[in-house]
């Protein structure tokens, strides 16, 4: 090979390297992560389902769809991220309960072979109550008139929270 046709190679080469490698690294959010992508939806979207007088709890996983293997589940307490849409997917598996966030005004019947949704955005960072509705005769099993909380975390403390359930650690 000539002198010049291995220039002529070399510049091609570096041409094609910085029409689609470098860019990458110009453009932003291109070189962020994927895998984190799903914790940051919007809306986020949970499926929330009554099931022995308990609440149970599933966010979608990395591929973005409910009811797939890679799903996070938790039951009895709901974690949101503040300043997020969250849309909601009510059901049941057993019995008929009401979903109450008296704090956000969220009230929804949970009926089997259903699906409720109801939206919102929660701002307050804090602690709610997911309270026993007076039609659901779980109030005899929850003296207290809970189900379970809502916990409104920041964002990093929502995504943090996220990435343990996926990993398997248990939340307190």
């Amino acid at each position: 090979m000539t002198r010049s046709k291995s220039l002529s190679q070399a510049i091609r080469v570096s041409a094609l390297f910085l029409a689609t490698v470098l860019p990458c690294f110009l453009l932003p959010g291109c070189n962020d992560d994927p895998g984190d992508e799903w914790m940051t939806a919007n809306p986020l979207e949970i499926r929330v389902t009554g099931r022995e007088f308990y609440w149970h709890f599933l966010y979608s996983g990395p591929d973005l769809v409910l009811g797939t293997d890679d799903d996070v589940g938790h039951s009895k307490d709901l974690y949101v991220p503040s300043g997020r849409l969250v849309k909601l997917l009510i059901t049941s598996d057993d019995y008929i309960y009401f979903f109450r966030v008296p704090d956000y005004r969220l009230r929804e019947a949970a009926i089997p072979d259903l699906v409720h949704e109801i939206s919102f955005e929660p701002e307050k960072i804090g602690v709610s109550e997911l309270e026993v509705d007076p039609m659901c005769s779980a109030r005899f099993i929850h003296q207290d008139g809970s189900m379970g909380r809502m916990h409104t975390l920041g964002e990093t403390d929502f995504v943090g929270w996220l990435r343990k359930r996926q990993a398997g650690v248990e939340s307190p």
